[in-house]
Protein backbone atom coordinates (compact mmCIF):
# COMPACT_ATOMS: atom_id res chain seq x y z
CA UNK A 1 0.00 0.00 0.00
CA UNK A 2 1.32 3.51 -1.11
CA UNK A 3 2.03 5.88 1.91
CA UNK A 4 2.20 9.64 1.56
CA UNK A 5 4.14 12.24 3.56
CA UNK A 6 2.04 15.63 4.46
CA UNK A 7 5.19 18.09 4.71
CA UNK A 8 4.36 22.12 5.61
CA UNK A 9 7.35 24.73 4.96
CA UNK A 10 8.16 28.45 6.07
CA UNK A 11 10.48 30.37 4.56
CA UNK A 12 12.36 33.19 5.76
CA UNK A 13 9.60 35.89 4.62
CA UNK A 14 6.57 33.48 6.74
CA UNK A 15 5.52 32.50 3.03
CA UNK A 16 4.50 29.07 3.57
CA UNK A 17 4.12 25.69 0.89
CA UNK A 18 2.78 22.07 1.25
CA UNK A 19 4.81 19.06 -0.05
CA UNK A 20 4.04 15.37 -0.49
CA UNK A 21 6.38 12.28 -0.69
CA UNK A 22 5.25 9.05 -1.91
CA UNK A 23 6.60 6.09 -0.25
CA UNK A 24 6.32 2.33 -0.23
CA UNK A 25 5.95 2.42 3.71
CA UNK A 26 7.30 5.79 5.66
CA UNK A 27 9.53 8.12 4.58
CA UNK A 28 10.91 9.96 7.73
CA UNK A 29 14.84 9.01 7.03
CA UNK A 30 14.26 10.90 3.52
CA UNK A 31 12.29 13.83 4.95
CA UNK A 32 15.28 14.55 7.45
CA UNK A 33 17.81 14.66 4.48
CA UNK A 34 15.42 16.97 2.63
CA UNK A 35 15.31 18.94 5.32
CA UNK A 36 19.71 20.07 5.10
CA UNK A 37 18.97 20.98 1.34
CA UNK A 38 16.51 23.36 2.36
CA UNK A 39 16.85 27.25 3.07
CA UNK A 40 12.84 26.73 4.74
CA UNK A 41 12.34 25.41 7.42
CA UNK A 42 9.99 22.16 8.02
CA UNK A 43 6.76 23.17 10.36
CA UNK A 44 4.71 20.06 10.13
CA UNK A 45 5.01 16.60 9.26
CA UNK A 46 2.51 13.54 8.91
CA UNK A 47 2.69 10.22 6.88
CA UNK A 48 -0.03 7.26 6.26
CA UNK A 49 -0.78 4.89 3.92
CA UNK A 50 -3.08 6.34 1.15
CA UNK A 51 -6.98 5.19 1.51
CA UNK A 52 -9.00 5.32 -1.38
CA UNK A 53 -12.81 6.39 -1.29
CA UNK A 54 -14.57 4.88 -3.99
CA UNK A 55 -16.33 8.08 -4.31
CA UNK A 56 -18.20 8.98 -7.41
CA UNK A 57 -17.23 10.96 -10.34
CA UNK A 58 -17.61 15.05 -9.11
CA UNK A 59 -20.39 16.90 -10.30
CA UNK A 60 -20.81 19.62 -12.90
CA UNK A 61 -22.73 21.76 -10.62
CA UNK A 62 -21.75 25.34 -9.68
CA UNK A 63 -18.93 25.90 -9.16
CA UNK A 64 -17.27 23.03 -10.63
CA UNK A 65 -13.66 24.51 -10.40
CA UNK A 66 -11.28 23.83 -7.91
CA UNK A 67 -9.65 26.49 -7.67
CA UNK A 68 -13.49 28.26 -5.76
CA UNK A 69 -13.76 27.34 -2.58
CA UNK A 70 -15.84 27.43 0.60
CA UNK A 71 -14.08 29.92 3.16
CA UNK A 72 -15.48 29.01 6.80
CA UNK A 73 -14.51 30.81 9.80
CA UNK A 74 -14.94 28.73 12.99
CA UNK A 75 -14.05 29.07 16.29
CA UNK A 76 -12.73 27.18 20.00
CA UNK A 77 -14.35 27.75 23.01
CA UNK A 78 -12.35 30.64 23.81
CA UNK A 79 -13.30 32.74 20.79
CA UNK A 80 -9.88 31.70 18.62
CA UNK A 81 -10.68 31.19 14.84
CA UNK A 82 -9.45 29.28 11.97
CA UNK A 83 -10.52 28.83 8.28
CA UNK A 84 -11.42 25.66 6.46
CA UNK A 85 -11.19 25.10 3.00
CA UNK A 86 -14.12 22.96 0.82
CA UNK A 87 -13.08 23.42 -2.53
CA UNK A 88 -15.44 23.38 -5.65
CA UNK A 89 -18.74 25.19 -3.74
CA UNK A 90 -22.09 23.72 -4.32
CA UNK A 91 -24.51 27.28 -4.73
CA UNK A 92 -27.29 25.34 -3.63
CA UNK A 93 -25.53 25.75 -0.08
CA UNK A 94 -25.71 29.51 -0.11
CA UNK A 95 -28.91 31.99 0.56
CA UNK A 96 -30.11 33.52 -2.31
CA UNK A 97 -26.99 36.19 -2.86
CA UNK A 98 -24.99 32.98 -4.18
CA UNK A 99 -22.06 33.95 -1.68
CA UNK A 100 -23.02 33.19 1.95
CA UNK A 101 -23.66 29.42 3.58
CA UNK A 102 -27.94 29.15 4.27
CA UNK A 103 -26.74 27.86 8.00
CA UNK A 104 -30.29 26.36 8.33
CA UNK A 105 -29.87 23.60 5.54
CA UNK A 106 -29.63 20.29 6.64
CA UNK A 107 -26.10 19.94 5.41
CA UNK A 108 -24.70 22.92 7.24
CA UNK A 109 -26.23 21.63 10.44
CA UNK A 110 -24.42 18.41 10.15
CA UNK A 111 -21.28 20.22 9.37
CA UNK A 112 -21.25 22.22 12.09
CA UNK A 113 -22.35 19.68 14.40
CA UNK A 114 -19.28 17.52 13.50
CA UNK A 115 -16.79 20.24 13.97
CA UNK A 116 -15.42 19.70 17.65
CA UNK A 117 -13.89 16.77 15.71
CA UNK A 118 -11.21 19.76 14.56
CA UNK A 119 -9.16 22.02 16.58
CA UNK A 120 -7.99 25.28 15.74
CA UNK A 121 -4.45 24.67 15.05
CA UNK A 122 -2.61 27.14 16.89
CA UNK A 123 -4.72 26.22 20.14
CA UNK A 124 -5.45 22.62 19.87
CA UNK A 125 -9.04 23.31 21.12
CA UNK A 126 -11.99 21.51 19.50
CA UNK A 127 -13.96 24.05 17.23
CA UNK A 128 -17.55 24.64 18.15
CA UNK A 129 -18.97 26.91 15.82
CA UNK A 130 -19.32 28.68 12.46
CA UNK A 131 -18.98 32.40 12.29
CA UNK A 132 -19.66 32.50 8.91
CA UNK A 133 -18.81 30.92 5.28
CA UNK A 134 -18.43 32.47 2.02
CA UNK A 135 -17.88 31.03 -1.51
CA UNK A 136 -14.50 32.85 -3.00
CA UNK A 137 -13.04 32.91 -6.57
CA UNK A 138 -10.27 31.56 -7.64
CA UNK A 139 -8.40 30.89 -4.36
CA UNK A 140 -6.74 27.66 -5.03
CA UNK A 141 -3.38 28.25 -2.81
CA UNK A 142 -5.33 29.60 -0.04
CA UNK A 143 -4.81 27.51 3.18
CA UNK A 144 -4.33 27.31 7.06
CA UNK A 145 -1.26 29.13 8.63
CA UNK A 146 1.27 26.14 9.90
CA UNK A 147 4.11 28.02 11.44
CA UNK A 148 2.05 28.50 15.37
CA UNK A 149 0.91 25.18 15.96
CA UNK A 150 0.21 24.48 19.51
CA UNK A 151 2.70 21.74 20.68
CA UNK A 152 0.86 21.13 24.02
CA UNK A 153 -1.73 18.59 22.44
CA UNK A 154 -0.92 15.39 20.68
CA UNK A 155 -2.82 16.47 17.06
CA UNK A 156 -3.37 14.45 13.84
CA UNK A 157 -3.95 15.37 10.26
CA UNK A 158 -5.53 14.00 7.30
CA UNK A 159 -5.00 15.15 4.25
CA UNK A 160 -7.57 15.02 1.42
CA UNK A 161 -7.14 14.77 -2.02
CA UNK A 162 -10.18 16.15 -4.03
CA UNK A 163 -10.67 15.53 -7.44
CA UNK A 164 -13.51 17.99 -10.13
CA UNK A 165 -14.97 17.60 -13.57
CA UNK A 166 -12.11 19.58 -15.11
CA UNK A 167 -10.10 16.67 -14.08
CA UNK A 168 -7.73 18.15 -12.01
CA UNK A 169 -6.56 18.05 -8.07
CA UNK A 170 -6.12 19.86 -4.99
CA UNK A 171 -5.16 19.07 -1.30
CA UNK A 172 -6.74 20.22 1.66
CA UNK A 173 -5.99 19.04 5.56
CA UNK A 174 -8.35 18.55 8.86
CA UNK A 175 -6.70 18.93 12.09
CA UNK A 176 -7.87 17.68 15.38
CA UNK A 177 -7.35 15.36 18.31
CA UNK A 178 -5.65 12.33 18.07
CA UNK A 179 -8.74 10.96 19.15
CA UNK A 180 -9.92 11.83 15.77
CA UNK A 181 -8.24 9.81 13.90
CA UNK A 182 -10.50 7.51 11.73
CA UNK A 183 -14.30 7.75 12.68
CA UNK A 184 -14.50 11.20 13.42
CA UNK A 185 -12.42 12.27 10.66
CA UNK A 186 -14.49 10.18 8.22
CA UNK A 187 -17.49 12.06 9.76
CA UNK A 188 -15.95 15.35 9.00
CA UNK A 189 -15.16 14.73 5.32
CA UNK A 190 -18.30 13.81 4.96
CA UNK A 191 -20.02 16.48 5.59
CA UNK A 192 -17.02 18.61 3.52
CA UNK A 193 -18.18 16.73 0.19
CA UNK A 194 -22.28 17.41 0.90
CA UNK A 195 -21.24 20.92 0.13
CA UNK A 196 -18.90 20.17 -2.64
CA UNK A 197 -19.15 19.54 -6.20
CA UNK A 198 -15.73 17.82 -5.79
CA UNK A 199 -15.00 14.22 -4.33
CA UNK A 200 -12.08 13.27 -2.24
CA UNK A 201 -10.79 10.24 -3.63
CA UNK A 202 -7.87 9.55 -1.43
CA UNK A 203 -6.56 10.39 2.24
CA UNK A 204 -4.12 9.90 4.24
CA UNK A 205 -4.30 10.48 8.17
CA UNK A 206 -1.50 10.38 10.70
CA UNK A 207 -0.69 12.25 14.13
CA UNK A 208 1.15 15.09 13.26
CA UNK A 209 4.90 16.27 13.87
CA UNK A 210 5.64 19.66 14.72
CA UNK A 211 9.09 21.76 14.15
CA UNK A 212 10.26 24.90 15.77
CA UNK A 213 13.57 24.93 13.16
CA UNK A 214 13.96 28.33 11.79
CA UNK A 215 14.65 28.86 8.09
CA UNK A 216 18.07 30.00 6.36
CA UNK A 217 18.56 32.38 3.33
CA UNK A 218 20.84 32.24 0.57
CA UNK A 219 20.01 32.74 -3.24
CA UNK A 220 16.64 31.00 -3.27
CA UNK A 221 14.65 32.11 -0.11
CA UNK A 222 11.83 31.91 -1.09
CA UNK A 223 9.26 28.69 -1.19
CA UNK A 224 8.11 29.81 -4.22
CA UNK A 225 11.85 28.72 -5.80
CA UNK A 226 12.09 24.98 -5.60
CA UNK A 227 14.63 22.32 -6.74
CA UNK A 228 12.07 19.20 -8.13
CA UNK A 229 14.25 16.04 -7.95
CA UNK A 230 12.90 13.11 -10.32
CA UNK A 231 12.95 9.50 -9.65
CA UNK A 232 12.04 6.27 -11.69
CA UNK A 233 10.67 2.86 -10.97
CA UNK A 234 11.96 -0.27 -12.89
CA UNK A 235 9.15 0.56 -15.65
CA UNK A 236 10.66 3.84 -16.18
CA UNK A 237 7.46 5.52 -14.43
CA UNK A 238 8.01 9.11 -12.59
CA UNK A 239 7.13 10.91 -9.83
CA UNK A 240 9.16 13.72 -8.46
CA UNK A 241 10.27 15.48 -5.02
CA UNK A 242 9.75 18.78 -4.10
CA UNK A 243 12.01 20.40 -2.13
CA UNK A 244 11.51 24.43 -1.47
CA UNK A 245 13.40 27.11 -1.25
CA UNK A 246 16.30 24.87 -1.81
CA UNK A 247 20.21 25.30 -0.99
CA UNK A 248 22.36 27.02 -3.35
CA UNK A 249 24.88 24.76 -2.46
CA UNK A 250 23.15 21.96 -4.04
CA UNK A 251 23.29 23.08 -7.79
CA UNK A 252 25.92 22.92 -10.23
CA UNK A 253 28.03 26.24 -11.18
CA UNK A 254 24.94 27.32 -13.13
CA UNK A 255 22.84 27.43 -10.18
CA UNK A 256 20.10 25.18 -11.84
CA UNK A 257 20.86 22.01 -12.21
CA UNK A 258 21.30 19.44 -8.86
CA UNK A 259 24.50 18.36 -8.38
CA UNK A 260 24.33 14.18 -7.79
CA UNK A 261 27.43 13.87 -6.45
CA UNK A 262 27.23 16.55 -3.79
CA UNK A 263 27.72 14.87 0.05
CA UNK A 264 24.15 15.68 0.97
CA UNK A 265 22.37 15.51 -2.38
CA UNK A 266 23.36 12.33 -2.62
CA UNK A 267 22.64 10.67 0.60
CA UNK A 268 18.91 12.03 -0.25
CA UNK A 269 19.02 9.95 -3.09
CA UNK A 270 20.14 7.24 -1.37
CA UNK A 271 17.30 7.09 1.65
CA UNK A 272 14.87 8.04 -1.46
CA UNK A 273 15.68 5.37 -3.46
CA UNK A 274 15.27 3.03 0.03
CA UNK A 275 11.93 4.77 0.91
CA UNK A 276 10.26 6.28 -1.89
CA UNK A 277 7.88 5.29 -4.94
CA UNK A 278 5.53 6.22 -8.03
CA UNK A 279 2.05 6.81 -7.49
CA UNK A 280 0.90 6.04 -10.67
CA UNK A 281 2.86 2.41 -10.51
CA UNK A 282 3.09 2.15 -6.88
CA UNK A 283 6.01 0.56 -7.26
CA UNK A 284 9.50 1.90 -5.60
CA UNK A 285 11.90 4.20 -7.16
CA UNK A 286 15.19 2.61 -8.27
CA UNK A 287 17.01 5.54 -9.38
CA UNK A 288 17.18 9.01 -9.82
CA UNK A 289 17.11 11.35 -12.99
CA UNK A 290 18.03 14.36 -11.83
CA UNK A 291 16.81 17.67 -10.20
CA UNK A 292 16.08 21.43 -11.62
CA UNK A 293 15.33 24.57 -10.38
CA UNK A 294 11.53 25.79 -10.84
CA UNK A 295 10.57 29.14 -10.19
CA UNK A 296 7.00 30.68 -9.80
CA UNK A 297 6.07 33.85 -9.85
CA UNK A 298 2.79 33.69 -8.08
CA UNK A 299 2.61 31.94 -4.25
Amino acid sequence: MLFRHTLTWRDVGLRERLTVVPSIAGSTATVDLMRLLSNAALTTASDGPTMPTGAAAPSEATYPDLSDTWVITAEDAGGYRTQLYIPSPLVAGAIADGVNYSAATSEWIALEAALPALVVPYTGVSIQQIDAATICRNIERASQPWFNVDVTHTLARRTLQWYGTHGRSRLTTLVGDHASLGADFDTVMGTFQAVSAAVVTHWWEDDMAVYTDAPTTDLYNSVNDACNVYFQDEDGSITEVTIPAPNLAIFLPDLKTLDVAQVNVAAFIASAIAELAVPVSGKPVVSCIGGQLSKRSVY
